[in-house]
């Protein structure tokens, strides 16, 4: 009797039509698929596909097996959405990466749960995660390259500006929103991390506003988290360049102004992906129209 694992990543490449993506669909390396592949065919007896450079044809026998097995794997599938649909009134998985959760995404959910009688479970995870291990409905992240094979939707762009205490300009004022007379070991150094593809960094900025920036010169407070670096300077550590949407409760309540308006285009979107399978999910929409995203 073939194994069911060969049987699914069969059913997957003959559906994607290439190895590497059924492995990014099921989480595993396309060289995966093809050795549960070549052991399926073995116990067979019977060859499966053609390969033809990277892509891969359905033998006579693989168009055979094909048919039975999509509708078997999507009866699955549909029985197992159902039961998530059911698993509690209304539940949505929302997975999202540390500074979208604590500088944006709470202040837009917060009567979500009762307006909708829904149960939200918010997860904060660095990229990438498993959508399948994790039952994720959706993602909220920097940008979409861990999850090539899911549908994306931008949720806002956004551009990095310098901000710090009231109190801690006021030392620094005549610099008249260039930063000249700023130490620059109160400069804030945010390490961006894997989840971004790049950050701004300090040197872009000064750069921007026709200064020299020696980076070898930099010295003091470096943290891998925006929220931190936000504290951080809201409590007199220095200056933060950080994207000015994470910034703008904290401005509008006082606690930190921008001294410049010089800023950094972050190089990608924020996004939210799902997969096409969760699109019709009633409260995920619903989730998308409260986030003012168009699904």
């Amino acid at each position: 009797m073939p194994s069911l694992t060969g049987l699914r990543a069969f059913e997957a490449a003959a559906r994607c039509q290439s190895f590497v993506k059924a492995g990014e669909e099921l989480g595993v390396s396309s060289a995966a698929i093809s050795l549960q592949v070549r052991s399926l065919e073995e116990n067979l007896e019977k060859k499966l596909f053609e390969r033809q450079g990277n892509r891969i044809i359905l033998t006579d026998a693989g168009m055979e097996l094909y048919p039975g097995l999509a509708r078997a794997f999507g009866e699955i599938s549909g029985s197992v959405h159902r039961l998530r649909q059911h698993r509690r009134p209304r539940q949505l998985i929302v997975s999202v990466i540390p500074s979208l959760a604590d500088c944006w995404l709470m202040p837009r959910v917060a009567g979500f749960s009762a307006e909708n009688n829904a149960v939200l479970d918010i997860r904060v995870q660095e990229d990438p995660i498993d959508f399948v291990r994790e039952g994720a409905d959706v993602r909220l992240t920097y940008q979409s390259k861990f999850y090539p094979s899911y549908l994306e939707k931008n949720l806002f762009s956004d551009v990095a500006r310098p901000v710090c205490s009231p109190a801690f300009w006021e030392c620094f004022a005549d610099s008249v929103g260039d930063l000249s007379n700023v130490p620059r070991s109160q400069l804030i150094q945010v390490n961006w991390g894997a989840a971004y593809a790049s950050g701004p960094t300090w040197q872009d900025w000064f750069c921007s506003a026709g200064r020299p920036f020696d980076d070898s010169q930099v010295s003091g407070t470096i943290v891998s988290d925006l929220t931190v670096a936000i504290t951080a300077a809201k409590n007199g550590a220095g200056v933060a360049l950080v994207p000015s949407t994470f910034a703008e409760a904290s401005i509008g309540e006082g606690t930190l102004i921008e001294p410049s308006q010089i800023s950094i285009a972050m190089v990608r979107p924020y996004v939210c992906v799902y997969s096409e399978k969760r699109a019709d999910y009633s409260i995920l929409k619903r989730f998308l129209e409260t986030l003012r995203v168009v699904n």
